[in-house]
């Protein structure tokens, strides 16, 4: 964006190096809320003369179409994320559009493999295999959706005035630990067969018409195995974890293969400057982005900082990334 001559302002709890030498303000708070933001919002742009582009935690975040009513938006606003935000308008909607999608519901589930998911994660923090203690009460927040196996595939598009682009289709993998089944690992650009992509393209031709898309979104898809039914399983109307691989697009490098892995810290520590100068050594072919500030306390299952770089084989880039953590954790 600060390529393209915008001056930034950003609000975020994440304390990064990277974030930081490109933004003309930055502006650092304890938690992501509606609340919390919009006070920041009020006393760095009192005339609501900036343009507000909504990202990872803050969308997640919007209660109500008229959150941060007096401001503008470059791209998708509140009202267009608060009915995504809604499981029940969603996939009662996307169903009416004839969009397959899991079967779902607001009730624990009496038998099945679901998996629990709160409306408020991103990047599959608050997604969790469902069992059935007694006693589970329905939370306005908690949803239960079935469970297809598959590939797990997310698909970048840029949408303006009803005509959409679609900038890349990614694989993705999750970190798994003992706490965190679903923690989204990472993505890889790959190359979709040709009637896929076709498909797929039906799709958020639909979702762009009917949901009034803007901007930079993603949309996350399971391909089941077999016939290769496409299933809808998330929409996300903000920039994620693939801004690194559309800025090479951008700049008209080739992305087929290029991936972007989250660095999770192994346990609680403390990074300083000695450590973030070893980080940029540890190995020449790779390009770090969101690297904390010295002085930083990272807590245990929480990131790093994010790795970029090209998979030579897609069957070796888990192998490859446990070596990376390994390297990195042991700083």
């Amino acid at each position: 964006m600060k390529s393209e001559g915008y001056k930034i302002s950003a609000i975020t709890v994440h304390n990064s190096l990277n974030a930081k030498k490109n933004c003309n303000e930055f502006c650092i708070i304890k938690s992501l809320s509606y609340r919390n933001v919009d006070s920041l919002l009020k006393k760095i742009d009192p005339e609501n003369s900036k343009k507000l582009i909504l990202g990872s935690g803050i969308v997640e975040a919007i209660s109500s179409k008229n959150n941060f009513s007096k401001s503008q938006f470059l791209w998708n606003n509140p009202e267009t994320i608060f009915k995504l935000n809604d499981p029940s308008y969603l996939f009662s909607k996307l169903s009416s559009l004839g969009i397959k999608i899991p079967s779902w519901q607001k009730n624990p589930p009496s038998k099945g493999n679901y998996l629990c998911k709160d409306i408020r994660s991103y990047g599959g923090l608050l997604v969790r295999k469902f069992k059935r203690p007694e006693g589970v009460k329905p939370n306005k927040y908690i949803y239960y959706q079935k469970y297809i196996s598959g590939r797990n595939i997310s698909v970048q598009f840029f949408s303006k005035s009803g005509k959409f682009r679609v900038l890349s289709t990614c694989l993705q993998w999750n970190y798994k630990t003992t706490e965190k089944t679903f923690l989204l690992g990472g993505i890889v650009a790959i190359k979709l067969k040709q009637i896929l992509m076709r498909n797929i393209k039906n799709i958020l031709k639909i979702l762009i018409e009917n949901f009034k898309l803007s901007g930079i979104n993603s949309v996350d898809f399971i391909i089941s195995k077999g016939k290769e039914n496409i299933y809808l399983i998330d929409i996300n109307p903000r920039p994620g974890l693939s801004s690194n691989i559309l800025y090479k697009l951008k700049l008209n490098r080739s992305i087929l293969n290029r991936s972007s892995q989250i660095i999770y810290s192994t346990k609680d520590r403390l990074f300083d400057e000695y450590s973030i100068n070893i980080l940029h050594k540890i190995d020449p072919n790779i390009e770090f982005t969101e690297i904390p500030l010295a002085g930083t306390v990272i807590k245990k299952n929480q990131p790093i900082c994010l790795v970029h770089r090209k998979v030579a084989k897609l069957k070796f880039l888990k192998t490859e990334y446990k070596e990376i953590l390994k390297k990195i954790n042991n700083i």
